[in-house]
């Protein structure tokens, strides 16, 4: 029988009070047995929607199990630095407020920790769609695990002692002790899960992922457009280039953007004419590349204003 230890799951929200409320239910659907000790912390990141209230008219249903904090200092990194502080849990468990966890989340959880000397633990992802996507989108394609929440990094157990891992918002697992020896959340606008994995991988932190770690999340219509991918990928050459960028040596530099970047950039916008007889999937896919690396560009710009 796995070691019983109290598992603080963390969800940071901002005005996603329905969606809240799935998340937290899935919770309480959970496979227990008696004796499984686990907390529930909900870090409201300044919303003006219902979302207190959300809260507070389930903590009857969790006896005891589910606490509401409000931070005030906008930002995901905030709410969910706010969290691992508040947590009393010997195993710090992140999800989002848009996600519905497997029957047999919490219980997958303490059992790898049991099994496992690891210090942050990730998982498997998939998406959930309210309606059928456009046809340009291909989840067998990884430029859209990013964007719609999938990740999948096979069948079988695996750690980072050959590969760096790198977690995902929706399925973040952490030790307390761990969290203490590495640090918690960078304060940045996105990408906080990958820059956390990156700079723990660098730290030497033992990281795994679990495929029966199982996560769904929830995709709202309004994301199903090719401008939201534009965005999506433009934000990620911005805020990747931040985490990585030390990476990279930039010998020569033009306006204050290496030339790598100007390289980068032209020979995707190349690939992109050169495959203009392509599926209109991969002509998109090609145009979202283009925005990637524009966005590596913008990332040095921003800084010199």
């Amino acid at each position: 029988m796995s070691e019983v230890r109290l598992i603080s799951v963390i969800i940071p929200t901002y005005n996603r009070c329905d969606l809240l409320k799935a998340t937290l239910t899935s919770l309480l659907d959970q496979y227990l047995n008696p004796g499984f000790v686990y907390e529930i912390l909900v870090i409201d990141n300044n919303s003006t929607d219902r979302t207190k209230d959300a809260v507070e008219n389930l903590m009857g249903s969790f006896q005891g199990k589910l606490r509401y904090f409000f931070e005030k200092q906008q930002g995901k990194s905030f709410a969910l630095n706010r969290g691992l502080n508040e947590a009393r849990g010997e195993i710090l468990a992140m999800t989002d407020d848009d996600c519905l966890l497997d029957k047999n989340w919490l219980v997958s959880i303490n059992e790898i920790f049991s099994k496992k000397q690891i210090d942050l633990l990730t998982g498997r992802v998939t998406p959930i769609f309210n309606r059928t996507p456009p046809y340009w989108l291909n989840l067998s394609k990884k430029v859209f695990w990013g964007p719609y929440g999938k990740y999948d990094l096979g069948d079988v157990y695996i750690d980072n002692t050959n590969n760096v891992i790198f977690s995902v918002g929706a399925n973040t697992i952490v030790s307390r002790s761990a969290f203490e020896k590495f640090g918690g959340y960078a304060h940045q606008a996105k990408s906080e899960d990958t820059e956390i994995s990156y700079r723990w991988n660098k730290l030497g932190a033992r990281i795994g992922y679990d495929p029966s770690l199982l996560v769904h999340h929830v995709i709202p219509d309004k994301e199903l457009t090719k401008s939201y991918m534009r965005k999506w990928q433009f934000l990620g050459g911005r805020n990747g280039n931040d985490i990585f960028k030390h990476e990279y040596k930039a010998k020569r530099m033009l306006f204050g953007v290496p030339y790598w970047a100007y390289k980068n950039w032209l020979q995707s916008i190349w690939n992109y004419i050169k495959g203009l007889n392509s599926s209109k999937t991969e002509i998109f896919i090609r145009e979202l590349s283009i925005c990637y690396h524009l966005g590596v560009i913008w990332s040095y710009y921003e800084k010199q204003m």
